[in-house]
Order: structure tokens, then sequence, then C-alpha cells
């Protein structure tokens, strides 16, 4: 099964990383020419803005390269054979979508990172003791 994760991170603010961050999970791969269902992003998300893969930070950087630059989209995804890849875009505010490149082998996709930070983890522990609460 082929799975494909996404997030989105707008820019800086004021000089600080961005806080807010909408997600897809686990969208269902297409055959060439089929139209998708609409992707839904949500908030959701525990991953850090200053998260690195393959060299490109996850939220717009703060510099002279990206004036103009609203929002970076990163995609991660598996394919047939198991092996993890991203694909990561900038939207210009005059120019549209910019590829920033597509990456192989890389180590962690979007769900993976999310699964490490502290807060999913704290979550998912909550999760489990209430559920063993709730058990009769």
């Amino acid at each position: 099964m082929v799975s494909i994760y996404g997030i989105v991170f707008g820019p800086p603010v004021n000089s600080q990383p961005p806080r807010e961050r909408f997600v897809v999970w686990n969208y269902p791969a297409l055959t060439p020419g089929a139209t998708g269902d609409e992707i839904t992003l949500r908030p959701g998300s525990n991953i850090s803005s200053d998260t690195i893969i393959k060299g490109y930070i996850l939220s717009v950087p703060d510099d002279v390269n990206h004036v103009g630059v609203i929002a970076r989209f990163t995609l991660t995804y598996y394919d047939v054979f198991g092996r993890k890849h991203a694909s990561i875009y900038d939207y210009h505010s005059q120019i549209g979508w910019i590829s920033r490149g597509h990456f192989s082998d890389i180590e962690y996709d979007i769900y993976e990172l999310d699964r490490q930070t502290p807060g999913t983890q704290q979550t998912a522990q909550f999760v489990h003791r209430l559920g063993k609460i709730a058990q009769p």
C-alpha cells in the first residue's frame, strides 16, 4: 500500500517560527489520470517547523531567497517497494508553486516524525491509559 502524508507551514511571523501547521494523513494513491477526493488539510500535528528533511526545513525559511513565499508543502510517501520519498514545494504569491526537490530514501515520513514528538507521545500514552480505565 502506498501511504501519502503532507504538511503545510507558513512563513515566520516577526522573525518567529510559524506555530500553525496543517496536515493530511494517509491520502490514497491514484492511478494515472484518476481524479482524487478533495484533500482536507487539518491542524493537528506536533511536528516542529524547523524539522529537516534532506536539508530542507519544513517551514518557509526566513531569508531573502524566500521573500514572497507564503507556504511550504512537504509530501512524504512510500512507493510500491516500501521505499520512502519526499517532495517539497513552496508557494510564491506572484509565481505559484515552485518545486524545491524530490528526494528518495528519506529516514522518516511525516507520520513518523509526528509520532516522535513529545506532544504526540504524551497524547498516545493518555489515550492508552484512558482505554485501560474504561475497560470493565
